[in-house]
């Protein structure tokens, strides 16, 4: 699995939002808002996808307007990306 970071999500973002948002290139296994004290969105999450479909999301994504705010979606440096759930990366071949 690759863990994918997104920066400047509008507060309001849900995990929903941010799995939809990404269906489209492949399959989504993990979603999350860094959320604060206060339980609103932080501007920040993690998604999981296997790395083929996060390679394409990535490219796909970054710079994209989401509620007026451009997103930054890059990938993560794999020490430091939290584990949320394992995708399958078999091959699809």
């Amino acid at each position: 699995m690759n863990n994918i970071i997104i920066d400047n999500l509008p507060e309001a973002t849900t995990e929903t939002e941010l799995q939809e948002l990404f269906s489209p290139y492949g399959e989504v296994c993990s979603a999350t808002i860094v959320r604060g004290i206060t339980m609103r969105g932080r501007g920040l999450a993690f998604v999981g996808m296997n790395p083929r479909a996060a390679r394409v999301a990535i490219k796909a994504l970054n710079g994209k307007k989401l509620e007026g705010k451009q997103i930054r979606v890059s990938p993560t440096r794999r020490e430091k990306a939290p584990a949320f759930a394992i995708c399958d990366v078999s091959p699809s071949w």
